[in-house]
């Protein structure tokens, strides 16, 4: 039974977690890269790789070719996690019902396809990015993914405190 039955919920969240997801790792490695001297390099760097067929240890510079089409690549591959994530959380219930849990599910998700993507398809394409940096950007992402899926189905995580009562004078 899905925990929300307003129509278009599991849509909006696959779609939003997705966008939100995939822009909250771009904006990660833009710092990333900022505070590297090389803005840009990551979003290149994979594009290169996993579009163009170039071998990571070759990527040297940047090409905004090489980002500009990964950037869309990405933002689907995002769209697919947000949708097997709100799917598995509406429809399945395979994700118990908080936020953190929510956030774990999204970290494995993320952790498992980053490490078969390297090891099946583009050995070498973690140690391009940076095993720590990827580890913190993963994180991030799914704690905002998981912020958006958890509130659309459950409603906001935390809300403000009712003020005191006040007092009125006869």
């Amino acid at each position: 039974m899905a925990v929300s039955t307003k129509p278009g919920d599991i849509q909006f969240s696959s779609l939003m977690s997705g966008a939100y997801g995939s822009s909250a790792i771009a904006l990660f490695f833009l710092i990333v890269d900022a505070l590297r001297g090389d803005v840009l390099f990551t979003p290149s760097f994979m594009g290169q790789v996993v579009l163009f067929g170039m071998a990571p240890a070759d990527v040297t510079s940047i090409r905004l070719d090489a980002m500009a089409l990964y950037s869309l690549v990405h933002l689907a591959a995002f769209i697919g996690i947000g949708t097997i994530v709100s799917v598995a959380y509406a429809r399945f219930s395979l994700i118990p019902r908080n936020v953190v849990a929510v956030a774990f599910a999204l970290l494995a998700l993320l952790t498992i396809g980053t490490m078969g993507v390297d090891r099946l398809l583009f050995p070498g394409i973690i140690d391009g990015i940076g095993r720590l940096p990827l580890a913190l950007g993963n994180g991030f992402t799914s704690i905002t993914m998981a912020v958006l899926v958890y509130q659309t189905f459950e409603g906001p995580i935390w809300t403000p405190r009712a003020s005191a009562p006040q007092r009125q004078e006869a």
